[in-house]
């Protein structure tokens, strides 16, 4: 039962903390572009 906690909720941080990464190399990228033009 706590094992199955605890991979519930390591898998909703990886989820999230992979999300951050997305969100910033996208915001990364825009930015990029934006100065390019």
């Amino acid at each position: 039962m706590n094992k199955d906690i605890l991979r519930i909720v390591f898998m909703a941080f990886m989820d999230d903390a992979s999300r951050l990464i997305t969100v910033s190399v996208f915001d990364e990228a825009t930015t990029e572009n934006r100065s390019r033009f």
